[in-house]
């Protein structure tokens, strides 16, 4: 039989029509081809009528219902039926993996990009993007790591794609211990430290480091160290330094301090004691062949040098005589200069053992002499003290000069006078003036120049 043909042979027996069928092929995306299709109808004279098959005949049908499908129609009063098989129309399928190939465990499977694509005989073509309800699920589990064949069908194809699925590792992230720097010996100190894992995945995982997740380590190790542990499978590391546990260092002088000339010097005593921030204290006595300046042959006080184990001390000690006292004399006070009270010393040493003591100065003590004033010189007092010291004061006014006048040579007729004055405050002081002659009288007898007879 043709493609898209049958035949229907009808026996019309008593009204009754007698239908004979035979299947044909169609294409999903077909129209129903009725060329060859007619209906034959016998009657019991032998005589026949033909008619061709019409759409217009058929009750509904689906062309793209793939499969057996029966077809069913009437005419001109009479029913009839036959069977067509649809068959998909698919030329080629072209099958594209999907894109994404590497996950991590947790991940959602990603289909993107992942199509089938089916060209079918009429070059039409449909593109159908894979979906999860094409896939078998037991073929892979993207919760767990490992490497999958992913298997899958639509409509009769099977397909398949491999996918990796690695561990969800996490990232490790430390925060270091509040304190990271010590000193040899001391505990680790783990307040502040905490370890975080964050995941793709996985909810992240925080926790404080404590002493059971560490490796091994020393804190006894002078220098940087890295101290590791474990979280959760995962290894983590931070960074402390030790430093050395450098001792407070006090030092201790001999027993014996004070010597006299020539007498041995004596370490004993002397010491040397380390005081640890970690370990116990340890003592170190120490002997003279560390020590220099020593020195008991000359007296006096002496600066005794310890050198040890790189450090240096120092102490005195006193080196004395075999004392001959004097005494130091007194010193008398003047009236300007203090004086000293007698004391006493060594004369081989000098050590003093009663100290001179100051005396004050005793301060000038004047004898007074007065000077009257004259008629032209001042008057003053004179200040004279047992030390030579003298000085003048109180002075007074000059007198000034008062005269009184006397004829001291009465003037004559023919030779004047003299008038003499004298200061009454100092007879020494005088002086004269001429008192003019008074002339001759008449009737006066005047003798001059008597000389008595010889």
């Amino acid at each position: 039989i043709p493609e898209g043909l049958f035949n229907v042979e009808v026996d019309k027996i008593c009204g009754e029509f007698l239908f004979t069928k035979k299947q044909i092929n169609q294409l999903s995306i077909d129209t129903l081809d009725l060329t060859g299709g007619q209906l034959v109808y016998t009657y019991k004279n032998k005589a026949t009528a033909t008619y061709q098959l019409q759409a217009s005949m058929l009750d509904a049908y689906d062309m793209q219902l793939v499969g057996e499908q029966t077809i069913s129609g009437s005419h001109q009063g009479y029913v009839f039926s036959f069977a067509i098989i649809i068959a998909e129309d698919i030329a080629t399928i072209t099958y594209a993996q999907p894109t994404t190939r590497n996950y991590v465990a947790g991940d959602a499977l990603d289909l993107t990009g992942g199509t089938l694509t089916y060209t079918y005989k009429n070059k039409s073509t449909q593109t159908v993007a894979l979906t999860a309800e094409m896939l078998d699920a037991t073929s892979f589990d993207m919760a767990i790591a490992g490497n999958y064949t992913v298997a899958g069908s639509y409509q009769d194809y099977s397909f398949s794609f491999d996918i990796v699925v690695a561990e969800d590792v996490g990232s490790v992230t430390v925060v270091a211990p509040t304190l990271t720097t010590y000193v040899a010996g001391d505990e680790l100190i783990l307040d502040g430290a905490k370890v975080t894992i964050t995941y793709k995945n996985q909810p992240q995982q925080t926790s404080s480091i404590t002493a059971e997740m560490l490796n091994a380590y020393d804190m006894q190790a002078v220098g940087q160290q890295t101290i590791s542990g474990t979280f959760n499978g995962y290894s983590f590391s931070f960074e402390i330094t030790i430093n050395e546990d450098v001792p407070t260092v006090v030092f201790s002088k001999p027993i014996k301090l004070t010597y006299l000339e020539g007498e041995a010097f004596d370490a004993t005593g002397a010491s040397v004691k380390y005081i640890y921030r970690n370990k116990k204290a340890r003592v170190v006595y120490l002997t003279a062949d560390v020590m220099t300046g020593a020195d008991t042959s000359t007296k006096g006080t002496k600066v005794v040098t310890v050198n040890y184990d790189g450090y240096t001390f120092t102490f005195q000690i006193s080196v004395a005589c075999d004392h001959v006292w004097v005494e130091m004399p007194a010193v008398a006070p003047t009236c300007t200069q203090t004086g000293l009270t007698a004391g006493e010393q060594c004369s081989s040493c000098g050590l003093i053992t009663v100290e001179q003591q100051v005396v004050p100065a005793i301060g000038h003590s004047y004898n007074t002499s007065v000077t009257a004033p004259t008629c032209e010189a001042q008057g003053f007092t004179t200040y004279t003290c047992a030390c030579g010291d003298t000085y003048v004061a109180n002075y007074v006014d000059a007198l000034g000069h008062n005269y009184v006048s006397e004829v001291t040579t009465a003037p004559s007729c023919t030779v004047d006078g003299v008038k003499t004055y004298t200061c009454t405050n100092d007879a020494t002081h005088t002086y004269t003036e001429a008192v003019p002659a008074t002339g001759h009288v008449d009737g006066e007898v005047v003798v001059e120049n008597n000389v008595a007879p010889t």
